[in-house]
């Protein structure tokens, strides 16, 4: 695909989104030395947050979406999906196994199940090379570092979650349109931070089952919480 940019606001975008990630990083108080640890005063944070917003708009209108950059996306969506149908079957699973627990019975109608997919970042490995590094010119791997860590502090996760409680007779299926994109990788495509070429080298995904039980007992509450 023709790139509808010119080489001068290619560069000059570039130059805009280099100058934008130095700011993170020193907002974030960044050592590259280590992992960023997210303890940021609220002032500051708040600023880091507008500039990884201002980032992501710079990376997206960059991206012209390549035929690599597409092949990825349509990897990504196979990649997902399969993880997706591996989730709801590990779900029911759970869902069979706990129900099959009869000495459990008092907590059967107030435990709920969850599954939650979404990206880890766990060193450079994590974070995918592509052939259009150099055109974006962005620093991934430590941004992907930093965005990944502040999942915590998002009121909007890219995580993709799946809910089954125990009463319920029906499993929880897989439900993708043929020629939908799976909803995992639309949700990170949407996601407010993480731009289309951020989300297209991420490497690597898990998969977390919660279990959550709560029984009512004459003068005290007891909640068991299994991850």
């Amino acid at each position: 695909m023709k790139n509808p940019l010119t080489k001068q606001e290619i560069a000059q975008l570039r130059k805009r989104l280099q100058a934008c990630e130095r700011r993170i990083k020193e907002t974030a108080n960044w050592d590259d030395n280590y992992f960023y640890d997210g303890s940021l005063p609220s002032e500051r944070y708040d600023k880091m947050i507008k500039l990884l917003r201002r980032r992501r708009k710079l990376l997206n209108w960059m991206c012209v979406y390549t035929e690599n950059e597409i092949r990825r996306i349509e990897e990504l969506d196979t990649i997902l999906t399969n993880f997706m149908r591996q989730m709801y079957t590990d779900l029911n699973n759970l869902h069979a196994e706990r129900i099959a627990m009869t000495d459990l019975e008092p907590y059967n109608y107030s435990t709920w199940l969850e599954a939650r997919l979404s990206y880890h970042y766990d060193g450079k490995h994590t974070v995918l090379k592509m052939v259009e590094d150099a055109y974006y010119g962005s620093r991934f791997d430590n941004m992907l570092n930093l965005l990944n860590d502040e999942e915590a502090n998002l009121s909007y996760r890219s995580d993709f979650r799946a809910y089954r409680a125990l009463t319920s007779q029906k499993p929880v299926v897989m439900k993708k349109k043929k020629h939908d994109l799976c909803p995992a990788l639309l949700g990170l495509l949407n996601h407010p931070i993480y731009s289309v070429p951020d989300v297209l080298r991420m490497n690597n995904f898990k998969v977390k089952m919660v279990m959550e039980q709560e029984r009512i007992l004459p003068g005290e509450k007891c909640v068991i919480c299994l991850y």
